[in-house]
């Protein structure tokens, strides 16, 4: 997660995330900078995480819609194939 975020920091410069590395290592000490990028890969971890949850909810959510969907079609469509009486 650490080598993640430093590579947040060098391709994705303009990122809120690496907006706030930048403000609060202002000062050039090592030891800050150490310190801030495993708040970092912290902050990365957790949006990702919520990026992982909202997208399989909303897929959950539009796969069961899907289905739902389908089974009303096939109700509606219900050809029997037996011979009739």
């Amino acid at each position: 997660m650490i080598q993640l975020a430093w590579r947040l920091l060098r391709f994705q410069k303009d990122s809120g995330l690496a907006r706030w590395f930048q403000a609060r290592t202002s000062d050039g000490r090592g030891t800050t900078r150490k310190t801030m990028i495993v708040a970092l890969a912290r902050k990365l971890l957790i949006a990702l995480w919520r990026l992982v949850t909202t997208v399989r909810c909303r897929t959950e959510c539009l796969a069961s819609d899907i289905m739902t969907a389908s089974s009303k079609e096939e109700d509606d469509w219900d050809i029997s194939l037996a011979a009739p009486p």
